[in-house]
C-alpha cells in the first residue's frame, strides 16, 4: 500500500429508516403469529389463575357496596378478605404483566434474527432476567409516571379541563419526552444487561437515531387507546349480544349460589380475554422497538442464553408453567376469596 494514499474514508453506518423499521414491525408480528397465540393463551390463562378469584368474590360483595349520588360509600364495604384477596391479586398481576413483556420480546426477537424461540424458551428467558427487567421497568413508569403527572397538570393549567382531547395529547407529549427509555426492556431481554446500563445504552441509541425511538414511543401510547378501543369494543358486543336475557340477568342476585355461578362465569371469561387481548396488544408495542434495536445495534446474544443446544447432549430443564411463588400466592388469593365469598352467599 502506498504510504502516501489517502485513508479510505470509514463506512457510516447504516441506521434503519423509521418506514422500514414500521413494515418491518407488522412483517414480524405476521411471521411470529402462532407464538403469539401460544404467549397469548398461556398468559391469558396465567392472569386467569391469579385474577379470577379476585373478581368472582368481588361480584358476590356487590350488595355490600352501596354508593349515593354523590359518589359516597354508605354501605358495609368489601370485607377484609376481599381486599387482601386483592392485594395479592394485585402483586401478581405486575408479576404477569412483567413475564408477558419479557415473554413477547423474546418471541418476537428471536423470529427477527430467524432464529424463533418456543414459547418454553422465552419462558426461560423469562424467568433467567425477570428482576432486571422488574427494576428496568419500575424505573422507567417511575421516570413516565412523574412526566405524565407535571405534562398533565401542565396541559389542565394551559387549556383547562376540555375532555378527552387534552388527556389524549398529555399523553403523547409524555411519550415524546421519555422516548430516550424506550428501548429499556428490549435492552434487558435482548442486550443481557442489567437495568442501570439499558437505561445508559437505551439513551445513547436515541441520541443515534432520535426518530426512530420517538417513532417507537408514540407508537406505544398509540396501542395502549387501542386496547382501550377493543376492550370497550368487546363490551359493547356482549351488551348487545346479551340484549334478549336483559330481563332476566337484571334479576339476578349476585349473593345467591345460582346467580354468583352465572355473573362468575361472564366474569371468568372477562378475565381470560382482557390478559389474551393485551399480551397481543404487547406484541404491537414491541415489534417496533425489536425491529429498530436490532437494526441499530444487530445485537440478540440476550436470547442464546434461553435457547434449547442445536447438539446432542442433555438438554436443559424445562422451566415450571407457573412458579412455586405464584402458585402460593394464586393459592392464598383464592382461598381468601372463597372466605368472602363464603361470608356474601346465602
Amino acid at each position: 500500500m502506498d504510504p502516501a494514499a489517502p485513508l479510505a474514508a470509514r463506512p457510516a453506518p447504516v441506521w434503519p429508516r423509521v418506514g422500514a423499521v414500521l413494515s418491518g414491525a407488522f412483517d414480524l408480528l405476521t411471521q411470529a403469529r402462532l407464538r403469539i397465540r401460544d404467549g397469548a393463551l398461556y398468559i391469558g390463562s396465567l392472569g386467569l389463575l391469579v385474577m379470577g378469584p379476585m373478581a368472582v368474590a368481588t361480584i358476590a360483595e356487590i350488595p355490600r357496596f352501596a354508593v349515593t349520588a354523590s359518589g359516597r360509600l354508605t354501605g358495609a364495604g368489601p370485607s377484609a378478605a376481599l381486599v387482601l384477596a386483592w392485594g395479592i391479586g394485585l402483586v401478581g398481576a405486575v408479576a404477569v404483566g412483567i413475564e408477558a413483556q419479557i415473554i413477547v420480546i423474546s418471541i418476537l426477537g428471536g423470529a427477527r434474527v430467524s432464529r424463533p424461540l418456543s414459547l418454553w424458551e422465552a419462558l426461560r428467558r423469562s424467568r433467567s432476567v425477570f428482576w432486571r427487567a422488574f427494576w428496568a421497568i419500575a424505573g422507567v413508569g417511575f421516570v413516565t409516571g412523574i412526566v405524565s403527572s407535571l405534562v398533565s397538570w401542565l396541559t389542565l393549567q394551559a387549556f383547562g379541563a376540555v375532555g378527552d382531547a387534552s388527556s389524549v395529547s398529555a399523553n403523547l407529549l409524555t411519550g415524546v419526552i421519555v422516548a430516550p427509555l424506550v428501548y429499556v426492556p428490549v435492552g434487558v431481554v435482548l442486550g443481557d444487561v442489567g437495568a442501570g446500563e439499558a437505561i445508559r445504552r437505551s439513551v445513547r441509541l436515541a441520541r443515534a437515531r432520535f426518530r426512530l425511538a420517538l417513532m417507537c414511543s408514540v407508537f406505544a401510547v398509540v396501542t395502549q387507546y387501542v386496547l382501550i378501543i377493543a376492550a370497550l369494543t368487546g363490551l359493547d358486543l356482549a351488551v348487545r349480544l346479551l340484549e334478549p336475557v336483559r330481563g332476566q340477568l337484571e334479576r339476578l342476585d349476585p349473593s345467591s349460589l345460582g346467580g354468583l355461578a352465572v355473573a362468575g362465569a361472564g366474569v371468568l371469561v372477562a378475565v381470560f380475554a382482557y390478559w389474551n387481548l393485551s399480551f397481543t396488544i404487547l406484541a404491537l408495542t414491541a415489534a417496533p422497538q425489536v425491529v429498530s434495536f436490532l437494526g441499530l445495534t444487530g445485537y440478540s446474544g440476550g436470547l442464546d442464553r434461553a435457547r434449547d443446544p442445536l447438539a446432542e447432549g442433555p438438554r436443559p430443564a424445562r422451566p415450571v408453567a407457573v412458579g412455586r411463588v405464584m402458585v402460593a400466592g394464586s393459592v392464598a388469593g383464592a382461598v381468601l376469596s372463597l372466605v368472602a365469598i363464603g361470608g356474601a352467599v346465602h
